[in-house]
């Protein structure tokens, strides 16, 4: 799970850069608090849960599902901290711990030596037409407080499922007696 304000700016650059948007952030994110938008990350996750394409009640009705959700995954994982929790992740699951990097731009030649563009394609340039900074994060915070606090528990869920990976790796581990 990402973190609202840094997902927000991030999709607003991609948008923008894709010809998208052609607006502010400002005017941008005035859309993303209407009540139609509002707080997406909690609403997905609930939506998720109930296999429904989309649910009509108000976020506070929608977090509690949006928290089962997270609470029935083995692991829930935040980008800031995916370099990390690959290996704890990938060991518990009995795979190799190595990996090549995937999220770069340009062509590479996958398993069976074919050649496929990642994403961004190699001609493609994203922009980052804005920084997120402190008043653009206290701003997206105040629009979509519900997401604010699915990440936040999101974050709780990420130590105890990490804790759970590392308790399978020891018993995985562990000699017979």
């Amino acid at each position: 799970m990402r973190d609202p304000p840094e997902r927000l700016v991030s999709l607003y650059n991609y948008r923008r850069s894709k010809g998208v948007e052609t607006g502010s952030i400002e005017t941008w994110l005035d859309l993303q608090a209407k009540p139609s938008m509002h707080n997406p990350m909690t609403r997905f996750y609930a939506e998720s849960l109930m296999h429904v394409g989309r649910i009509r009640s108000s976020s506070d009705h929608q977090l509690p599902l949006a928290k089962t959700l997270l609470q029935k995954c083995w692991f829930v994982g935040n980008t800031p901290f995916l370099d990390e929790d690959l290996g704890p992740l990938f060991s518990a699951m009995g795979l190799p711990c190595t990996w090549k990097d995937q999220r770069v731009a340009g062509i590479i030649q996958d398993e069976n030596n074919l050649e496929r563009e990642l994403h961004p394609a190699k001609d493609e340039r994203l922009h980052r037409f804005v920084e997120l900074d402190d008043r653009l994060r206290k701003r997206i915070y105040a629009d979509h407080p519900v997401d604010k606090e699915l990440y936040d528990y999101a974050l709780q869920r990420r130590q105890q499922t990490l804790t759970n990976l590392q308790s399978l790796s020891t018993a995985a581990t562990l000699p017979d007696t």
